[in-house]
C-alpha cells in the first residue's frame, strides 16, 4: 500500500487519509487525473444571459418612447 498520495493538481504529497490537499483539490484513492467533467457554462445559461439582455434593451428601447432617459451606451 502507498504510504502518501501526490495531489494531480499541485504535486504535494499527501498521508493516505487526507480527503483533500492543502491546495483545496479532492483526494480520491486510485483517481486517474482528468478534467472536471463539470463545465462552468452551458448552453442552457447561455440563452439565458441572451435572454435577460435582449430583455433589458427592449425594456429601455419601450421606455425611450415615454421618458427622456439617455442610452446606456
Amino acid at each position: 500500500m502507498k504510504e502518501t498520495m501526490t495531489c494531480p493538481l499541485c504535486g504535494l504529497e499527501n498521508p493516505p487519509s487526507a480527503e483533500h490537499c492543502d491546495c483545496g483539490r479532492r483526494l480520491v484513492a486510485g483517481e486517474a487525473s482528468r478534467a472536471n467533467p463539470n463545465k462552468l457554462f452551458t448552453a442552457g445559461h447561455l440563452l439565458q444571459a441572451w435572454g435577460i439582455g435582449a430583455a433589458l434593451v427592449l425594456t429601455e428601447g419601450a421606455f425611450s418612447w415615454y421618458l427622456p432617459v439617455p442610452a446606456l451606451w
